[in-house]
Parts: structure tokens; C-alpha cells; sequence
């Protein structure tokens, strides 16, 4: 079964059903006694049967002379079987005109009943009665049709449903059986679909669906055969598999494809694409152990972030067990006192003094220890936990901040991640208005880190909620910038007040003289446009020292400080700076790196 190119509008489809039943309800109405030939067989029957009979009375008594006297048996034997021609010739001509009638409706009885297409004898009749056969029989035949075209299609885009591809699957494992060929399973789903569905309407998350459809069949062969399984969820079969570079080559193809924003009711939206991918028979031996591990690998590249896929692999059930568990027990760890809110600071370069703390949630797992920030963060997005969970953390991180105030330390900023769901949660802003209300914390302590792909699944909603926090006295910071697009419109359209630069400009630094130009002209771009620079993932001397000549303002990472508890940094606070890593840093020598760029 292919894919079909364009969603066939159904009701395209009764159109000929409609005409069809119309010219059966003509041709039956023009079979009146007296109009054709089948009404002039009965009327002919009539008269040619009952003359005889009436005559052949008529003579017999006659015979008799009217005398009542006893005919013989003979003549009555010759009335009756002459009455008995008549009346059979009057029951076959009653039958001639009422057939067509009778297998039409015995035909629909059982293409009803039994799902059987009926075979009428069309070619055997000429006039109306024929006619009508030969609608009827093409009514059943397009009913049939458009029933099939509901029980294997979707309505929506088009494409063949679950049954339908379920049923292809089936066969293409018996031919792979026979011909020792591979297939490939590739399920589909889409990132930030229900996002956009519940902010813009189901109107707009129809049309949505209907153009990533599109999309995506585009990048496909015919024979593939892209099915939607459901929901946000899609499935493609691939038969013709030349080789594993053959594959990876279609999977590029279907990321890429969705890489680019659709246009929403003059909106640009985007979608996020994970693949689950599994082998068959190389990873599974039956059809329901196939698509169980394509499902595997499938929630497997949804907790690695967008655009990934996943290849199923030995012990990947084990992994999702694992993620199951997790699921589980992520909706209770921060009433089990699991979840603690640990803070890193944030240094001024030319002083080493902490001006900001970002607060970062960590997992001591009851069993499985410290779980990475990765993994569960991204399961509490997947689960749509990360409402509550930031919630929560809002509220323990401004109540810490008070907390120091109280105690008599400085006022410095503190920062919070902000997630895609939670820049689309209704009542945002109230709610971090309220928080701050609460603990009598000025706005203008408060940082929110927003990453480029939070931004570009609606820019302009995102636009509407960050403006609004700009104006409650709120900063916004560009989280992870130069990791994703890296787009200025961001920078042109967004209340944005610092950036936080992504740790790969500075891995390789003093030696990645083609980082240490990047670095300079997002130092130039950000002082054309009045924006702070924080470099983050700062973890050696040398990558301090060099920045240090390069005028970042900013930094934050590892050498100056691992996230810690509230605590542990409570004595740095009091502290207020790293005053003797800044200053052994001014009598180290410059390395070779460091003096090309000074130069």
C-alpha cells in the first residue's frame, strides 16, 4: 500500500455513491406496468393466458348446452392444465418485471451482511431494469471503496493509519523470510507538538500535522510507505535497504526536513523530530518484539533532546526499565527531600568577585545515587513534570536568596533555567510575580536563562512572555548561545540582557586560535548592542587566563567552583570573592597561546 501524496477529501468520495443511488431511486421509478417492455411481458401474459382459458370455458359449456349436464373428465383435464399454463406463464411474467428489484436488494443484504461484492447480471438486461442493476452494483462498489479507504487511511493527512501499516509490516517480514533481505522500522515523534497544539488550538495543530505530513512524505520513496500512527506519531517502513549508509542517509533526511519553522496563522512554530529505529530480523525475531523495540529505542532518543534518533541495541529494555523507574519516582523525590537546589557562581573577572549564583536542582536517588541533571530534566519535559518541578525550584531558590539577605550578606543575582514548557505555562509570569512578592525579593535580582531551542518552537509567544518579564523588572539571559542557530534575530526581537556563551567556544582554548576569533566577535557584537557576556564551562587556568585577555567580563565553570548546597557556598558568600585564584593568575606566566592572542 503506498503513501498517499495528497489527503483525499471523503466527501469527494460519497459524491459518486450519491449519484449513483439517485440514478437506482430514477430507474425504479420509471418501471411503471404500462411504460416498457417488462410491463407489456405482464399485460401480454395476462391477456394471452387468461383468453384461453376464458374460451376454452366458454366452449365447454357451451358442449353442455347450458344444461348443467355432467362434462366429461376429459375436458375438465384440459381447462385445468390450460388454467395451469396461464398461471404459470402470468407468475414467470411477474417474476421477469420484479428480478431486478430482488437482486438488487439481495445484493445489498449481502454486502452488508457478509461484506460481499456482488457480480449482477448487468449485460442480460437492456432497459431501465439493467440500469438500475448497473447503479447498484457500482453504489456497492464505491461504498466499498471509500469503507476501505476509512478502515486504512487517515482522515487528517492522508497517509495509511495503523492498521494499514501494521498489515504492510506483516507481509514485508513474510517476503524478507523468504528472500533473506533486511527492513528497517523507523518510529517517529514529534517534539513540542502538544505545546503548540494547546497554545494555538486544535484548528492550528490539525494544520500543523497536515503539513509536517507533507514534509515528511516528500523526503520519502512511495514504497517506504510513511504511515501516521496516531497523535504526533509516525511510522515508516523501509523494504529496499541497500545498506546501513543507505538508512542513515533517510534518517538524516527526515531531521533536516524538519529543521526548518512551518508558518502558523502568520506565526513561525517548529517541531522537533526523534527516531527510533529498529532491524528486522536482526533485532527482533517476531513482529510484536520488532515494533516493541522500535518503540525502545524511540523513548530512548526522546530523553537525548531534538533531532535524535536511536538505534536499537542489546540491553536498550533494560535501559527503558531503567527510565520507567525513574518516571516513577522523579513525581515524589522532591517531597522525599531527594531533589536539592545546589548554586554555582558566577565571577566578575577583574575582581573575582561572585556577582551572580545559578541555581541548579540535583537527584540523590534513595537506590540508584546521583542521577545526571541531563537525564532527569529531560524526563520531567518528556513527562510534563517540569512545570511543577520549576515551580518548586523558583520557590526554594528565592527563599534561599532571602534567607542570605536576611543573614546580612550582599544582594547578588541569581539565575534560573527556564524550560520550552515552561516559557509556554499560562499564568508565568504571575506566578514568578507572586514568588517574589512572597519572600520581598526586588525583580531586579532575578535572572531567567532561556536556550535558542526554547525559542524557535514559537518566537512569538516567546516574545510576548519575555517582554512581560522585562517589564515585571525581570533580566533574561540567551543560555548554551552558539550551540544552536545562533540567530541575531533573537538578539533584535527579544528583551535579552546577557549571553551566555557555550562552553565549546572555549574547550580548546589557548590553542584554538579560530575560537579565540569567535570569542572576540561575540565580545565586539554584544558591546555594539549592550549586552553582558557570562562564558561558561570554565575549568583550567589557562582557559581563565586567556579570557581574561580577551575582555570577557564574566565566567563561570568548574575551576572556579562546582555547584554546591546553600551551606557550603554560604561561606564563600561571606567571603564575597575568589580573591587568590584571580591573583595567582596575574604571576603565572603567559603560555605561548596566550601571547598570540595579547598580540
Amino acid at each position: 500500500m503506498q503513501s498517499a501524496k495528497v489527503n483525499v477529501s471523503f466527501a469527494a468520495r460519497l459524491k459518486p455513491m450519491r449519484e449513483s443511488a439517485l440514478h437506482i431511486y430514477a430507474a425504479i421509478t420509471r418501471l411503471s406496468p404500462l411504460r416498457h417492455f417488462r410491463a407489456n411481458v405482464l399485460l401480454l401474459a395476462l391477456l394471452g393466458y387468461l383468453i384461453p382459458i376464458i374460451t376454452g370455458l366458454y366452449v365447454a359449456f357451451r358442449i353442455a348446452g347450458w344444461t348443467g349436464a355432467e362434462l366429461p373428465r376429459e375436458v375438465w383435464l384440459m381447462v385445468g392444465i390450460v388454467m395451469l399454463l396461464g398461471l404459470t406463464g402470468w407468475l414467470y411474467a411477474l417474476y421477469q418485471l420484479l428480478a431486478p428489484v430482488v437482486m438488487a436488494q439481495q445484493a445489498l443484504q449481502d454486502y452488508l451482511e457478509r461484506n460481499q461484492t456482488p457480480n449482477l447480471p448487468t449485460h442480460l438486461m437492456r432497459d431501465e431494469a439493467g440500469q438500475m442493476l448497473a447503479h447498484t452494483q457500482n453504489l456497492i462498489s464505491q461504498f466499498d471503496q471509500a469503507m476501505r479507504y476509512l478502515a486504512n487511511y487517515d482522515k487528517l493527512t492522508g497517509l495509511p493509519n495503523r492498521a494499514a501499516f501494521e498489515d504492510r509490516l506483516r507481509q514485508a517480514m513474510a517476503q524478507v523470510r523468504r528472500n533473506g533481505q533486511t527492513l528497517a522500522v523507523l518510529m517517529l515523534d514529534l517534539s513540542g507538538f502538544r505545546m503548540i497544539n494547546n497554545s494555538l488550538g486544535q484548528r492550528n495543530g490539525d494544520y500543523l500535522l497536515k503539513a509536517v505530513a507533507e514534509r515528511l512524505n516528500s523526503h520519502v520513496r512511495e514504497t517506504d510507505g510513511l504511515s501516521r500512527l496516531g497523535d504526533d506519531k509516525f511510522a515508516l517502513l523501509q523494504t529496499e535497504m541497500h545498506s546501513l549508509d543507505h538508512l542513515m542517509a533517510q534518517v538524516q533526511r527526515l531531521l533536516e526536513a524538519l529543521r526548518h519553522p512551518f508558518s502558523i496563522t502568520g506565526r513561525e512554530v517548529q517541531v522537533g523530530l526523534n527516531i527510533g529505529i529498529a532491524l528486522y530480523p536482526a533485532d527482533a525475531k517476531t513482529y510484536d518484539q520488532l515494533l516493541s523495540n522500535a518503540g525502545a529505542a524511540l523513548t530512548l532518543a526522546k530523553s537525548r533532546g531534538r533531532y535524535t534518533y536511536q538505534f536499537y541495541a542489546s540491553g536498550l529494555n533494560e535501559r527503558l526499565q531503567r527510565k520507567l523507574e525513574l518516571e516513577n519516582d522523579l513525581r515524589h523525590a522532591c517531597r522525599r527531600g531527594e531533589i536539592q537546589v545546589y548554586y554555582q557562581p558566577q565571577v566578575e573577572m577583574g575582581t573575582g568577585r561572585i556577582i551572580g549564583l545559578e541555581a541548579l536542582l540535583r537527584w540523590h536517588h534513595a537506590r540508584l545515587g546521583l542521577i545526571d541533571p541531563a537525564e532527569f530534566i529531560a524526563l520531567a519535559e518528556e513527562i510534563g513534570y517540569i512545570i511543577e518541578l520549576g515551580e518548586w525550584a523558583l520557590q526554594r531558590a528565592c527563599e534561599q536568596w532571602a534567607a542570605w539577605r536576611k543573614a546580612g550578606l550582599a544582594p547578588v543575582k541569581l539565575a534560573l533555567n527556564l524550560s520550552a514548557r515552561q516559557l509556554h505555562q499560562p499564568g508565568l509570569v504571575e506566578t514568578i510575580a507572586e514568588t517574589l512578592r512572597k519572600v520581598n525579593m526586588d525583580p531586579k535580582w532575578l535572572e531567567l536563562e532561556v536556550t535558542e531551542s526554547s525559542l524557535v518552537e514559537d518566537l512569538p509567544q516567546a516574545q510576548y512572555i519575555l517582554s512581560a518579564l522585562q517589564q515585571l523588572g525581570v533580566s533574561i539571559a540567551l543560555d548554551d548561545f552558539g550551540s544552536g542557530y545562533s540567530s541575531l534575530n533573537y538578539l533584535r526581537r527579544l528583551p535579552i540582557s546577557t549571553l551566555k556563551v557555550d562552553r565549546e567556544f572555549i574547550k580548546d582554548l589557548p590553542s584554538d586560535m579560530e575560537g579565540t576569533r569567535m570569542l572576540r566577535g561575540i565580545q565586539a557584537l554584544a558591546r555594539t548592542i549592550g549586552l553582558e557576556v557570562l562564558v561558561e564551562g570554565v575549568e583550567t587556568e589557562a582557559q581563565l587566563q586567556c579570557l581574561q585577555l580577551l575582555g570577557c567580563e564574566r565566567a563561570q565553570g568548574f575551576l572556579l567552583s562546582r555547584p554546591v548546597t546553600a551551606d557550603v557556598l554560604t561561606a564563600r558568600l561571606i567571603k564575597g570573592k575568589f580573591g587568590s585564584l584571580f591573583d595567582r593568575l596575574k604571576t603565572l606566566p603567559l603560555s605561548p597561546a596566550s601571547g598570540l592572542i595579547l598580540s
